[in-house]
Parts: C-alpha cells; structure tokens; sequence
C-alpha cells in the first residue's frame, strides 16, 4: 500500500514539473480573428471547434476561445498640411467619428490620441472617459503652425504610439490611425517602423480622406497617388495593415473641379461609418490562444494559418465566409 502511495505522488511531482517546464519553457499566443460575409458582414456565432490552428504546417490545440474582448485603443491623428489641406471641415468631421465611436464603445474599452505633424503631441492618456478625447481633440490646432504644417513626422508618431501601448491594461490592442502615410521630418525609418510593428501585438487600421482626381492645371489632371512621397504613403499604410492584420478605409473627398481636395455632403457619413466598421469588427473578432512550438532565428517568420469549418446554417445564412489575421509571428522565445 505505501508503495502504491509512493508512486502516486512521484507521479504528481513528475506531472507538476512537467507543467512549469511548459509554463517555463513557453507562453500562449494570443490571435484576433475576423470572420466576414460580404453578404452578411462581420459573421458571430462561431465556436471554438469550428477553428484549427497551424503554425508552420502544424496543428495546435486552442487552449482558449471567445467573442467580444474589451481592447486598449490608440488613436493617431494626423494634421500636417497633406491632410488638413483637405478642408477643415473634413479634418473636423473625422475628429468628431472618433468622439462618436469612444462615445459608444467606451464601456470595456480604453484609449488614447496622439496627435501629430512635425511634432508629435499625447493629447489624451488612457481613459474611457469621451470628454477627455474630445478634450484632446479640441487641442488639435495647437500644434497646427505655420512652420509645422510642411513637415510630417509620421514614423516617429508611430513609434511614440507603439511606446504608449506598454501601459495598456488590456491584451487586446488596436491602432487606428487618420493619415495619407506621407513622412517628411521623422528620425525614425521606415524600416525601424515595420520591426517595431512586427515585435509587437498591435493590430492597425488606417483611415484616409482620398482625393479621387487631383487637379494640377486646367487641362491636366492625374489620379492619386501621383507623388513619391503619396507612393511610397500608400504602400506603407497596405503594408502595416496587412501584416498586422487590420485594414485600410478610404474615404474619397476630392472635387475634380478644384485644384485644392474639398468637402463633399457625404464626406462626414463616410468618416462615420469608417469608424464605425472598425469598431463593428473589433465586437466581432474571435479571441483565440494556443502554445507555440515553433523554434527558429529571430529574423525567420513563423507562419499561421487558420482554417474554418462552417456549420450548415452558418453557411446557409451568410454564404462563404472569409477570415482575416496576422499571418506572422516572431519565432517563440525558448
């Protein structure tokens, strides 16, 4: 009897020391997982068994699931003469699409806005309080200068954001940014930018006030992006939204009539649902966590892939669905 004890409780030691060696030895990963219809929209309803998770070809169990996580929330608000240019009217209409979206959405989540164009201004710290955003975003102007406006320190807003999440009280953590990506003033690269953006767990969506017919004589009009500087905007805002699995929304403005991009009757709509799509999404993103096991060099990928089963009445309302993630992770820490 007492050798039967005794092999009990080896048992229990071995099982106890093979539980901190995997605490130890690795930590879960978190992902955000967005399922959409183009029929129906952002799909809910989804459990945990209709998911598989590979990373690098190879299966893992899901060690945890659900729907609707609260989430620390960053705006970057853009006011240097590229997008202010496009009226003020324009600028004031995305302002107050923020104001409405913290408004409504403030209940579980926290935020704050950094303002920029060739400085770079914390306008409002974390809070869920709207009056405190709105407060921030009623300070805007004040690093609206004259000198300022020709300058844009676009990569080092960016990185004062991504510094800004290391406070966050929530896992979940989302950028949004209202900005043409246009850099001009930073001492920050763009290389350094995308490394910190990969290091991170930071989800990033941009919005953009796009002129869809840009004016530069009487007779000669060309479409947009038409610059180096808009080029090389545009292929950075796909390029860190894509890899960190959020998206881009565009909102055109231009008035083809005008040299100078202005307001039309439907430019604050367009901000508004914008804004409002992005939190819409955030409500519905599947929250899913497993243990890596991947090792590797620090500048190699690991690769994820996430696949659905679709339930037949999932299916039968909202037709094929489609996910969006990030898609990849550095290799775990051992």
């Amino acid at each position: 009897m007492r050798r039967i004890i005794n092999l009990l409780i080896l048992a229990l030691a071995i099982a106890a020391q093979s539980a901190l060696a995997q605490d130890s030895s690795s930590k879960p990963r978190t992902i955000y997982v967005t399922a959409e219809s183009s029929k129906t929209g952002f799909v809910g309803g989804l459990k945990a068994e209709n998911f598989q998770i590979l990373e690098n070809k190879k299966e893992l169990p899901i060690e945890f699931f659900a729907a609707g996580r609260p989430a620390s929330v960053g705006f970057l608000f853009d006011v240097s003469g590229s997008v202010s240019g496009i009226s003020i009217r324009d600028v004031n209409d995305t302002a107050a699409a923020i104001s409405e979206s913290v408004r409504n959405n403030s209940v579980k989540n926290e935020y704050f806005l950094i303002g920029f164009n060739r400085s770079v201004a914390l306008l409002a710290d974390w809070t869920a309080d709207v009056g405190q955003i709105s407060k921030g975003l009623d300070s805007l102007p004040s690093i609206q200068t004259r000198d300022n406006s020709y300058f844009t320190s676009f990569y080092d807003a960016f990185s004062r954001a991504v510094e800004q999440f290391g406070t966050a009280k929530n896992e979940k953590r989302i950028l949004i940014m209202f900005t043409d990506g246009i850099d001009s003033g930073s001492k920050a690269k763009r290389k350094e930018i995308m490394e910190k953006a990969f290091s991170s767990d930071i989800i990033v969506y941009s919005v953009t006030l796009m002129p869809a017919v840009k004016v530069v004589h009487r007779d000669i009009q060309t479409s947009y992006p038409s610059s180096i500087p808009e080029m090389e905007g545009e292929d950075f805002l796909d390029d860190i939204t894509g890899m960190t699995g959020g998206r881009r929304y565009k909102i055109p403005t231009s008035n083809p009539e005008s040299i100078i991009r202005t307001h039309k009757a439907d430019d604050r709509s367009a901000a508004s649902r914008a804004f409002e799509m992005i939190f819409a999404e955030l409500g519905s993103q599947y929250t899913i966590q497993y243990y890596p096991e991947s090792m590797g060099k620090p500048e190699q990928a690991s690769l994820l892939s996430v696949r659905l089963t679709v339930p037949k009445e999932v299916k039968k309302k909202n037709g094929a669905i489609s996910l969006r993630y990030r898609q990849k992770y550095e290799f775990a820490e051992r």
